[in-house]
C-alpha cells in the first residue's frame, strides 16, 4: 500500500532552505543546456522562504506570462513551482535536497 504524500511541516521548509543555502555552491553553476541551476535554486529558495502563491511565482519568474498562458518553457518557473508542489505534499514531487543532491560535486 502506498503512503499519501504528506505536507511538509515548517520545520521540514526551513531544514530545506538551510541544506540549499549550505549546498548550493556545491552543486555546478551550469546545466549541459546551459540553464542556471543557481538562479534556479534561487528562485526555489525565495519559494521556501516567502511562501509564494503558484499565481506570485509566475508574477514574478516569468516574463509577461499568467498562468493560462505558460507554455511550460521557463526554467525559474518551474524549479519554483516543483518546491510549491512539494510545499503543497502533492505526490510525484521531491524535497529540493532530494532533487538536487545527486548533482552535489
Amino acid at each position: 500500500m502506498k503512503k499519501k504524500p504528506t505536507k511538509p511541516t515548517p520545520e521540514d521548509i526551513q531544514r530545506e532552505i538551510k541544506w540549499l543555502e549550505e549546498n548550493k555552491l556545491c552543486i555546478r553553476r551550469y546545466s549541459a543546456f546551459h540553464d542556471d541551476l543557481h538562479t534556479k535554486i534561487d528562485a526555489e529558495l525565495k519559494t521556501l522562504r516567502e511562501n509564494l502563491t503558484e499565481d506570485q511565482i509566475y508574477s514574478k519568474f516569468s516574463e509577461d506570462e499568467t498562468a493560462e498562458e505558460f507554455n511550460g518553457d521557463h526554467p525559474l518557473v518551474e524549479a519554483a513551482l516543483d518546491v510549491r508542489h512539494w510545499m503543497d505534499g502533492e505526490s510525484g514531487y521531491e524535497s529540493p535536497s532530494q532533487s538536487w543532491g545527486p548533482l552535489i560535486k
